[in-house]
């Protein structure tokens, strides 16, 4: 139900980010792989930009895309500023919840918009918050570090 992709166009950049969305990802998938949401949506697929040497960020910081009938998805593009190096490790996980579930209501928005009023975005959501807990109880997240851009 929720996928995630990252975009970088420096590699240094995206070493610093991809562990914090993995894992969390790694955890979701776990809770809500098999689990049936409603009619109508297949995928939310939360796409980073991650600011470095090709990239820039998005106009907005978060932007629902159009919504595909044939793959039955929605993307959501979130900029993510070079500044997310330099935050701590509790500060890199809480950023990735929060855009999660930011994400999520977002999209819930959109598919109520078009009439899509059967998915279980209430259930999906406590998920994710129960995600939350145990990925923030985590031990630090260790990763190599090279010098970005």
């Amino acid at each position: 139900m929720i996928g995630y992709f990252t975009r970088a166009g420096n590699w240094n950049v995206a070493i610093g980010f991809n562990p914090y969305e993995r894992v969390f990802n790694n955890i979701l998938k776990r809770k809500i792989e098999d689990k049936d949401f409603g009619i109508g949506l297949d995928l939310i697929l939360i796409e980073y930009t991650l600011e470095g040497s090709y990239l820039q960020l998005p106009a907005k910081p978060i932007k629902v895309l159009p919504y595909s009938k044939k793959q039955r998805a929605l993307s959501v593009v979130v900029g993510v500023s070079k500044e997310f190096g330099n935050m701590s490790d509790i500060s890199k996980r809480q950023f990735i919840i929060n855009t999660t579930i930011e994400s999520v209501k977002l999209v819930q928005k959109k598919m109520q918009r078009l009439g899509f009023n059967d998915i279980d975005f209430k259930s999906l959501l406590d998920d994710i918050q129960e995600c939350a807990i145990e990925y923030l109880k985590l031990p630090e997240i260790k990763y190599i570090s090279t010098q970005a851009d």
